[in-house]
């Protein structure tokens, strides 16, 4: 029975030998995924409080922390994160060997020579199989991992959006309201006029109508505000939102021709982040492995070994000692070598795909770029020139109204004017920021954020 321990050890050897010269595939990552925050760290009670009661803290990184926490896709990718971890872990298990009791006749145990056999089993893992196994679950991983690191960071960039939308809509709302003043006032000094019969009721009611479009405009922009807060609290569990100044969310210069990055630069980050492309890595990387299993199969391989012995209880205690192996005969090679083209027509695919992938990086990348452009240059254009124009023309009327050169009306109509000038531009500033919101969301870098660091 001695014999009969050491089969185990045995069996384990041969596994061990038979896995030994594995497949060593390089993997193609495009840049090692930084996943901690997305991950769940631990020590945050917002993690595991997905109700966002508790801290009321405004600040861009822990706002973008509290929606990655709070989101339910992301949850559910770091299940996904996990097990595929485990199969990674799991690559290189070899398989269960197996104990086999056979012939054991119930007539011939009655009349006391019942002989039985005892045998114990293991597969021969296939050359190269175990690794293999673990470059298609690391390939696995990286999928997994990518889509992890795109869903926060798609989740960052819509945080940042909101917060964007929500501090223009600050801005535009008091200019709204300072022009719906103005336009009031123009009224009174109207009414005051039309009294005295320097004026008439046709420019009295034009000016009521722009008073009466101004007040609609800073009401629409008001219930905008307040929509958008409502979905920036439900989106991070704040109840109450101090919104940072707009260089915390989008940093830039004071000029926006300033800030735009240089198109080489921006389409050699976006190749470099992409999860697109590391996904499509990944999956050139599960085809090549599969490639190399494929033609590994066509030479001869053991498919099992077995140990055993028969033992015969006929008056006597007597032990035959039994040994098998089994060969995998590549018999059939025109069918592996259909399998073989199929799996290299796989790789080619996902080579192309890789191809195709990178080349829509690109032509995004500057598309995305042009726009950029186009909004800083109209911003900055804007800013030096019709800005510029409406303070000048305000300190000129009021030097002259202090000389009698110009009434109050005059006065107001173009503070007025310059409001309008400034909601103009508030409105290019808000298409500036969308496309840099866009650029920023293509070349996949932040100034690392509690989602992503």
């Amino acid at each position: 029975m001695a014999s009969l321990i050491r089969l185990p050890l045995l069996a384990a050897l041969l596994v061990l030998v038979g896995a030994s010269a594995c497949y060593r595939g390089a993997p193609a990552s495009v840049v090692p995924r930084d996943l901690t925050g997305i991950t769940e760290p631990a020590g945050e009670p917002w993690i595991e409080d997905r109700s966002g009661r508790g801290v009321e803290t405004t600040t861009v990184e822990v706002l973008v922390s509290r929606a990655v926490a709070r989101d339910a896709r992301i949850a559910a990718l770091r299940a996904r994160v996990t097990a595929a971890k485990a199969g990674v872990e799991a690559a290189w298990a070899p398989p269960n060997p197996e104990f086999r009791v056979t012939q054991i006749r119930a007539r011939e145990f009655r009349d006391g020579h019942a002989p039985m056999d005892f045998a114990l089993r293991a597969r021969f893992p296939r050359l190269g199989e175990p690794g293999v196994k673990e470059a298609i679950a690391r390939a696995d991983l990286r999928e997994c991992e990518s889509d992890l690191w795109a869903a926060g960071w798609a989740v960052e960039i819509e945080v940042r959006r909101l917060l964007t939308d929500a501090i223009l809509l600050e801005r535009e709302v008091g200019v709204a309201q300072r022009m719906a003043q103005l336009q009031s006032q123009l009224c009174e000094v109207l009414q005051r006029r039309m009294n005295q019969g320097a004026s008439t009721d046709v420019e009295a009611a034009l000016q009521d109508l722009e008073r009466q479009e101004a007040s609609e405009r800073a009401a629409e922009l008001k219930g905008r505000r307040r929509v958008v807060m409502e979905a920036l609290s439900l989106r991070t569990g704040v109840s109450s939102i101090d919104l940072p100044p707009l260089e915390a969310v989008l940093p830039g210069p004071a000029r926006a021709l300033d800030d735009l990055p240089d198109r080489e630069t921006a389409v050699s980050t976006a190749l470099s982040q992409s999860p697109e492309l590391e996904e499509a890595a990944a999956r050139l990387d599960r085809a090549a492995a599969a490639v190399w299993f494929e033609k590994a199969k066509q030479w001869p391989w053991f498919s099992f070994v077995q140990g055993g012995c028969e033992v015969d209880q006929g008056g006597r205690y007597d032990e035959i000692w039994t040994a098998g192996v089994a060969l995998d005969l590549p018999v059939f090679f025109w069918t592996n070598r259909a399998a073989v083209r199929c799996a290299e027509a796989a790789q080619r695919q996902a080579e192309l795909d890789l191809d195709a992938v990178a080349g829509g990086i690109v032509a995004d990348v500057q598309s995305r770029w042009e726009r950029l452009r186009a909004s800083a240059r109209s911003l900055d254009d804007a800013v030096s020139g019709s800005a510029k124009g409406a303070e000048r023309a305000v300190t000129a009327v009021e030097n002259a109204l202090e000389v009698g050169q110009a009434d109050s009306m005059e006065v107001l109509g173009v503070k007025a004017r310059q409001a309008e000038v400034e909601l103009r531009i508030l409105g290019l500033l808000r298409r500036y920021c969308d496309a840099s919101l866009n650029m920023l969301d293509i070349e996949g870098r932040t100034h690392r954020t509690g989602a992503t660091d």
